[in-house]
């Protein structure tokens, strides 16, 4: 996540930079390419904990898949938040 959380700072530093309209779009679709990627990192991982936790109930693995479903829920808003902060028409969050 911290990785994320650079990249997102960094790109969002770069706009105000940006000299050509090109140069806006690209910082918005690498903004964009790293929110999903790290949604679709979270979701792997937050599948595997549910499926560990189906092949072998127990304590142990009910509490790893509730950590990771906390886990991806706090990105969850980070990135809704993040998304609200870009602004324009399309940051409107229907949650």
């Amino acid at each position: 996540m911290k990785r994320a959380i650079v990249a997102v700072v960094v790109c969002l530093a770069l706009p105000a930079q940006a000299d050509q309209p090109k140069d806006i779009v690209n910082t918005y679709a690498d903004i964009a390419h790293a929110m999903y990627a790290d949604a679709l990192a979270t979701a792997v991982t937050l599948d595997s904990a549910t499926k560990n936790l189906t092949a072998s109930p127990s304590a142990t693995t009910l509490h790893a898949t509730r950590a990771e479903w906390l886990y991806a829920h706090a990105k969850k808003k980070f990135w809704l938040m993040t998304r609200q902060n870009l602004g324009g028409k399309y940051s409107q969050v229907r949650d």
